[in-house]
């Protein structure tokens, strides 16, 4: 089943009277439930494709459907909506909310959204990434690695149909790089998400199924692992 497909999808910018090409017409789609990386060099178009996807950004032209929906026609209320209801985001920074606690920080989409928090759900995710003795603990009481549990913590805690991950080892040690990963295949696997991950690291991008290469804002392979 498909759930994220994108057609001839174009990003442009202004740089005086030059139009810059980010992304150049470019096209796939991914089933449900596939772990996919996205690789490339600085410049390539990578972190614009993820912000389009997140809907942080609109794209120039094209469409980009999301199980099923065309975000592409969406207005910027709807946008935050759909973002907050069907998409998981994880930042190499965590951008976790400084003044709230583990437990808070991983509740707050649903909050926002006025909706029900599911215990059980909840208690399952804290168990997974291990932070049980953690929850009244704020962001600046935790390492990085802790930080980034956290993050995905809230990513998954909607049960969104697309997880969306920018660097997400960027920011971190080896060690904790290669746990992050384990805990994004184990959420992989166990709640059968869709994941993309944005990397540089391709040890990182090997524990994929499936991974995408951007250059000079072109697709130029697609390949299965």
């Amino acid at each position: 089943m498909e759930i994220l497909k994108v057609e001839n999808l174009v990003k442009t910018y202004k740089q005086g009277k030059e139009e810059i090409y980010a992304l150049n017409d470019i096209s796939f789609s991914i089933q449900k439930g596939e772990f996919v990386a996205v690789m490339g060099p600085s410049g390539s178009g990578k972190s614009t494709l993820m912000h389009i996807l997140g809907c942080v950004d609109k794209a120039s032209s094209g469409k980009i459907y999301i199980d099923g929906m065309n975000i592409s026609e969406m207005n910027e209320k709807k946008l935050t909506i759909f973002r907050r209801r069907q998409i998981g985001l994880i930042y190499q920074f965590y951008n976790l909310i400084p003044m709230l606690n583990v437990q808070e920080n991983i509740e707050l989409p649903l909050l926002l959204d006025n909706a029900p928090v599911d215990r059980d759900y909840f208690d399952t995710l804290i168990d997974q990434m291990g932070l049980d003795k953690r929850l009244k603990h704020h962001p600046n009481e935790l390492s990085g690695g802790q930080q980034q549990r956290v993050s995905i913590a809230r990513a998954l805690m909607n049960k969104p149909s697309l997880i969306l991950a920018d660097e997400p080892t960027g920011n971190l040690d080896q060690e904790n790089s290669l746990e992050i990963v384990k805990l994004l295949k184990k959420s992989h696997r166990e709640h059968m998400q869709t994941i993309i991950v944005i990397t540089h690291d391709i040890n990182i991008a090997k524990q994929a199924e499936r991974v995408i290469y951007l250059e000079d804002g072109k697709i130029i392979k697609d390949e299965v692992l």
